[in-house]
This record gives C-alpha cells, structure tokens and sequence, in this order.
C-alpha cells in the first residue's frame, strides 16, 4: 500500500459564530495566504504514483464547509490519488462544528467522512463537538482493496485507561469507543497537530506518544501511520508490527515540513 506523509506546518484559524465564514490561513513574510492554496502548493510539488493515499495532519486545510475543499477534490482527481484531510464541518442547524477526517478519492469525490470522538478541553471551550460512532475507509491501489481505521489525535490517548493500550467498550457517557476499527482495519492512520510540552506522565508528548503507538502496533499487529504539524513535534512515522514487536521503518524530523513516500 503506498501512502505519502504529509507533515506540514499548523495553519492560523479565525472561528466565529457564523461559522461557514470561519477561515484558516498562514502568515508568510507578512501576507495572509489561505491554508488550502498553501497546502494544495506543497502537495503539487510532489511526484505520486496514482492511487496515493495522501495524508495531511488534523485540520490542515482547517475550514468550516465540505464545499470549501474544492482545491484538494481538484488536486485529487486531476493526479488520480486519494486525499485524507483533516476540516472543520460544520453542523447544519448548529453553531457547532465537528473536527472531521475526510477522505476525497480520486474521482474528486468525498468517499469517507470519520469527526472526531474524544476532544480535548480548548476544543470542549470553543465551537467543537464530538463525534458519537467510529468510522471506516475504504481506498483501492492496483486492484486490492484496503480498509483504514481513522483517528484523530486524541481519540488515541483518551482510549487508554491506566496509559495501556485501548480497550474498552463504551466511554463514561455510553459513547463506542473504536473497538471496531481496531479489529476491522487493515492500517490505522492517526492525524494529529497537538503534541506540544509534557504529558500528564511528565514525559515530552513526542516520547509518550511514540509509546502508545508501538503498544497499540504490538497488540493488535498492524501497521500504523501517524502524520504531527511539523510545528507541533512534527516526527510523523509509519510502526509495522515485526515478530511481535512494534517496528519503526519510516521517521520524519521533529519540526520542519516534509513528504516522505513509503510502502508497506
């Protein structure tokens, strides 16, 4: 299965409360570029064999409106690949917005669509609301099919009572946790843009989560592919699982931006 690491830097984002009017953008030598011609400049830079899944960390392209990512369904389609993105969605008839996973095939369409379940606190404070079920993706490259499991950021670390590998069946609120995607999944794909400081076990976020991967690889033996904001930590990875243990074979720099193609 061929996938591109995407590990680009974390764009400024403006919510309001009309949020189909919310927007995301850097700051580069003091102009305001908008986030998806950032994003979309960086990836058609790049060579992908057709059928590339293409992966970029949480909410790179960061905007409010499914229609708003009509740059990357182009990108998509014009360059025959899949694309999974990480958006804010807005949630009809809400002033509330989900922090989503999608994924765009390469016929420009919207194939898959995952919102993340387990939010952290500036998340619960500010115009986010959790998903409520796991979700499932689907992609296809030279005639074999393979299903994703989708997470995102800390969908991971919540799941992990007493910091061991997630398990359990339903959270305090009777939400499903991804059990389901840990047993249906070909590869679990973790988009994050988060990982910054100390964890609640002292250790950097980079060395923590980098352990929670490997457990997560040894006990359920697949692989995992794990894209950070190159300004968040950035060492994106790829884990396979090797003779029970949880093996390292593709690792990215800690804060630059990068695209790294690999197969496994």
């Amino acid at each position: 299965m061929r996938i591109a690491l995407c590990q680009l830097k974390t764009p400024n984002f403006e919510f309001k409360e009309e949020l189909d009017k919310t927007t995301s953008f850097y700051e580069i030598e003091g102009r305001r570029i908008d986030a998806l011609d950032y994003v979309v400049g960086r990836l058609e830079e790049s060579k992908f064999p057709k059928e590339t899944l293409v992966v970029l960390p949480e909410c790179v392209p960061g905007i409010s409106g499914m229609d708003n990512i009509g740059k990357l369904k182009q990108f998509a389609k014009s360059r025959g690949l899949y694309v999974q993105a990480g958006i804010y969605q807005k949630i009809p008839g809400k002033a509330k917005a989900y922090n989503s996973s999608v994924l765009i095939d390469p016929k420009g369409n919207i194939s898959g669509i995952y919102h993340k379940m387990y939010l952290q606190k500036e998340e619960w404070q500010s115009h986010i609301e959790p998903g409520d079920k796991p979700e499932l993706f689907e992609v296809e490259q030279d005639g074999e099919k393979y299903t994703i499991g989708p997470f995102i950021c800390q969908d991971l670390g919540s799941n992990m009572p007493g910091d061991e590998t997630p398990i359990r069946k339903r959270d305090e609120n009777g939400i499903p946790i991804l059990e389901s995607v840990y047993n249906e999944a070909d590869v679990f794909v973790v988009q994050s843009a988060s990982l910054v400081g100390l964890s609640d076990k002292g250790k950097p976020f980079h060395e923590h989560w980098a352990e929670l991967l490997e457990r997560m690889v040894e006990k359920y033996e697949k692989p995992i592919v794990y894209v950070n904001c190159a300004d968040r930590g950035g060492r994106s990875k790829v884990l396979i699982p090797e003779n029970g243990k949880a093996k390292i074979v593709r690792e990215l720099s800690a804060d630059i931006e990068e695209i790294s193609l690999f197969e496994i």
